[in-house]
């Protein structure tokens, strides 16, 4: 997959993170992303799952004022995450995809999540 797709897939993927941190399914979307980005690895999944509920709860006790701050450091943390594990596992794209889409989550500047099309070899 080419750097410029993934890294483009893995911002619009993790600014619809942040904006579902804040949503009515987010224990089931950090529970669902937590299993697929584990790889089957229940400890990784674990551990995923701390450091999702992590995020959310720094975002939502950022201080007022600081509210957009955290956010945009949030999502810049997860951009880093997504796009290792996107570049390593390709497959983890289309997983992740789905499961946005299936909780009609779209990225914080309203684009769908499946936008960016893979390009098969």
């Amino acid at each position: 997959m080419e750097d410029r797709l993934v890294t483009a897939l893995a911002a619009s993927i993790a600014s619809a993170l942040v904006k579902a941190m804040s949503g009515d399914p987010w224990l089931q979307i950090r529970r669902q992303l937590a299993f697929a980005l584990g790889l089957g690895n229940a400890d990784l999944s674990r551990t995923i799952d701390t450091q999702l509920e992590e995020s959310r709860w720094l975002l939502e006790n950022a201080p007022e004022g600081m509210r957009t701050h955290t956010a945009d450091q949030i999502t810049a943390e997860w951009r880093g995450t997504l796009r290792a594990l996107f570049t390593e596992h390709p497959s983890l794209v289309e997983d992740v995809q789905h499961l946005f889409g299936r909780f009609h989550v779209t990225s914080q500047a309203g684009h769908g999540l499946n936008n960016h099309r893979l390009s098969k070899p």
